[in-house]
């Protein structure tokens, strides 16, 4: 089997951060124009803001013969599972509660960019799943049944 790779781009992310990192961006211009300006926090603020941007602005989920692995953005934040510590892998729907980024729910962790379609994973010695967000949850899920097999 050749590795597969589904990507989901977090659309919402670039409607929160390029309009912030435009605005910033201004008011540095405008603050370099004045004696004492803050300009120092505008550029901070700014490449916080694209930062934020590179690190979630899409989710990959690869998978290949032994592992699952996804990276988020430019790829500061990934995981890799073997698959044989993945006891199932089934797809659900966060509600909007869970949310997106990076953040604890119940039993484990979230990992998410763009909407509620998502797939879960439980491990066959922890007690604790990881849900990974994608929008194709059943295309993921019959690749890794697949070699759960």
């Amino acid at each position: 089997m050749e590795t597969k790779s589904f990507t989901q781009h977090g659309k919402l992310m670039y409607l929160i951060f390029v309009p912030l990192i435009i605005i910033n961006l201004n008011l540095f211009v405008q603050a370099s124009a004045n004696p004492g300006g803050q300009t120092k926090y505008y550029a901070i603020l700014s490449l916080l803001f694209l930062l934020c941007l590179a690190c979630f602005n899409k989710i990959t989920i690869t998978i290949t013969k032994t592992t699952l692995s996804f990276s988020m953005g430019i790829g500061l934040i990934k995981k890799t599972y073997p698959l044989s510590d993945i006891k199932s892998c089934t797809p659900i729907k966060n509600n909007i509660i869970s949310g997106w980024g990076i953040r604890r729910i119940q039993g484990g962790w979230l990992y998410n960019v763009s909407g509620f379609q998502a797939i879960e994973l439980q491990f066959k010695n922890e007690n604790k799943i990881i849900r990974i967000g994608t929008n194709k949850p059943d295309e993921v899920v019959a690749e890794v049944k697949k070699l759960l097999k």
